[in-house]
C-alpha cells in the first residue's frame, strides 16, 4: 500500500519529538513540520496539468532550509553531492521502466539504503545529511515526472513519500545510533582511565 511507510515514518519521528525526547529548540519544529507532513500528503496544488503534493513543496522548503548556514564553498560541495544522489535516483526509476526484471534480482529499498550509505560516507554533518537526500530526491522527483509524463503528471506522490520517508528514517537512525555508541565508548573510556588511577 503506498504512502504506509511515509505515515509510519512521520508519525513515529513525531511521537518521539513530542513524548521522548528532552527539550531542544529542534523538538518543537521537527514535530511541527511531521504532522504539516502528514495533513499536506493528501492535498494536491494544480498548476494547468501538473498535480504537486504539498507536502513536496514542504519538504523541499525543509531541505534548503537546513542548508541555508552553509558557507559558499561548502555549498558547493553539497550541490555536487545532491547532485549525484540525484542521478542515482533517476538511473535506477529509469532503469527500472525499461528493465523491470532488475526488480527481481534487485530490491528497491536495498537501492535507497546504497543511496543513503553513499550520502553517509561523503557527508558528515547530520542535518546536511538530511537536507542533500530531501532535495537529491525532491529534484530528482520533479525531473523524471516531466521526462514520464510531460503532458499530466504528479510530483510527490506517495511512493516518493514512501521513498523519502525511508531515507529519512536511515539517517536519523544511523545519527542515534552513532550518538549512542559515542556516549557509550566516552562511558567505557572513563572507567577504565579510573580503574588505572586507582
Amino acid at each position: 500500500m503506498d504512502g504506509i511507510v511515509f505515515y509510519w515514518v512521520m508519525w513515529g519521528i513525531w511521537v518521539w519529538t513530542t513524548f521522548i525526547m528532552g527539550y531542544r529548540p529542534l523538538r518543537f519544529w521537527a514535530s511541527f513540520a511531521c504532522l504539516i507532513a502528514i495533513i499536506f500528503s493528501g492535498a494536491f496544488i494544480h498548476v494547468n496539468m501538473i498535480k504537486i503534493n504539498a507536502a513536496y513543496i514542504l519538504f523541499f522548503a525543509v531541505g534548503l532550509g537546513l542548508l541555508r548556514r552553509s558557507s559558499y564553498l561548502k555549498l558547493g560541495y553539497y550541490i555536487i553531492v545532491h547532485l549525484f544522489v540525484m542521478m542515482l535516483y533517476i538511473v535506477y526509476t529509469k532503469y527500472t521502466l525499461y528493465e523491470p526484471a532488475i526488480l527481481l534480482k534487485i530490491n528497491q529499498w536495498l537501492f535507497f539504503a546504497a543511496i543513503f550509505l553513499v550520502v553517509q560516507l561523503l557527508v558528515k554533518p547530520f542535518k546536511i545529511r538530511l537536507a542533500v537526500i530531501i532535495i537529491g530526491f525532491c529534484q530528482a522527483e520533479w525531473v523524471m515526472s516531466i521526462v514520464l509524463s510531460p503532458k499530466d503528471f504528479i510530483i510527490g506522490d506517495y511512493p516518493f513519500l514512501d521513498r523519502l520517508a525511508f531515507l529519512t528514517f536511515l539517517t536519523i537512525s544511523w545519527h542515534f545510533i552513532h550518538r549512542i555508541s559515542h556516549q557509550l565508548y566516552q562511558t567505557l573510556n572513563r572507567s577504565s582511565i579510573g580503574r588505572i588511577e586507582k
